[in-house]
């Protein structure tokens, strides 16, 4: 994975992670990926990013792990998942 701080146009920072085929398969075998934003010049913010087949699904593995997300995460995945049914789509 590439990650990089850049300045942005008119002020603040864009952060940049550029992830592989390689990254992408191994966020799907399970193993998410860490990243100290402090490397980047946010001290304090961690990042992790992990994979499933739905938001539904990170959310119930986020919660077996025995994490608690804020509600608003939960209005989040309705709204994703309504606009699934409104196109049709498979989410």
């Amino acid at each position: 994975m590439i990650r990089a701080a850049v300045p942005a146009k008119g002020g603040g920072v864009i952060v940049l992670l550029g992830i592989t085929p390689r990254n992408v398969e191994k966020l799907k075998d399970g193993d998410p990926m860490y990243l100290d934003l402090a490397e980047l010049g946010a001290p304090g913010v961690k990042l992790t990013i992990i994979y499933g087949q739905t938001e539904r699904a990170i959310m119930a593995e986020l919660r077996a792990a025995g994490l608690e997300l804020p509600a608003a995460a939960e209005d989040d995945i309705r709204a994703i998942e309504a606009e699934h049914r409104r196109r049709g789509t498979t989410p």
